[in-house]
């Protein structure tokens, strides 16, 4: 499996809410330069995950970019800005319930591997989890967690490394 740097949100099975929020992203997706890389996003596609059917929109950073092909070369940094990016662009969206940018981010993001795997994804694979209101006490409790918009709280996001892997 390849992996994807991408943003995910997860609308459990609310698929009418997930095309008004894909359409909200996809309207706030615009180009963004960093150093010498102009990144581009592939518009949100949705898939259904699991059993009960949970709705996801994936956007991912296109890498066919111009003529080359494949991932494109950024440093920690540049990857932690663009994860920044795509939270600022997240920022207010409607009806999501959960939300994770980074590495192949839909392995982690379910709320049942959440809570089964909460004391081993501590250890930083959680930063940048945006939770809504509601989600929030289904999940164990946690002192990280600080406000991300009116309907979501999150644990800040602290960047990404250029190197794939948990």
């Amino acid at each position: 499996m390849a992996a994807t740097f991408e943003l995910v949100a997860d609308f459990g099975n609310r698929e009418h809410q997930a095309l008004e929020c894909s359409r909200w992203l996809e309207y706030r997706l615009d180009p963004i330069q960093i150093d010498q890389h102009l990144i581009e996003f592939e518009a949100p596609k949705k898939y259904d995950m699991g059993e009960p059917p949970s709705v996801r929109f994936q956007v991912s950073v296109i890498t066919n970019i111009g003529e080359s092909c494949g991932r494109i070369p950024l440093e920690t940094d540049q990857l932690s800005r663009l994860g920044m990016h795509l939270y600022d662009v997240l920022h207010g969206a409607p009806h999501f319930e959960l939300a994770l940018v980074g590495w192949n981010a839909f392995l982690i993001l379910d709320l049942d591997v959440l809570n089964d795997e909460w004391s081993a994804l501590q250890g930083g694979r959680l930063n940048g989890l945006v939770v809504s209101m509601p989600l929030i006490t289904e999940l164990p409790s946690c002192s990280e967690f600080v406000p991300f918009d009116d309907l979501h709280v999150w644990i800040p996001y602290r960047g990404t490394s250029a190197s794939i892997g948990w």
